[in-house]
């Protein structure tokens, strides 16, 4: 099974018993956090966030423009 193939199957299952889409969609604790693309490290996990806290993106910092 290729990994494209594990994906959709670990997504259906994941769809199939979703139970949070009342979650609003405004992150609940109003931040975006922005983190490397290490795969290694679960974002959520090490700021302690649960669904629907935070918008969080990774490998994002390669496109931000500092000034």
């Amino acid at each position: 099974m290729t990994a494209a193939q594990e994906f959709e199957k670990a997504n259906e299952k994941y769809a199939s018993s979703f139970t949070k889409g009342d979650l609003a969609l405004p992150p609940a604790k109003q931040v975006t956090v922005i983190v490397c693309m290490d795969a290694r490290i679960d974002p959520a996990a090490s700021l302690g966030l649960q669904e629907g806290d935070a918008h969080v993106h990774s490998s994002l910092p390669h496109y931000l423009i500092t000034g």
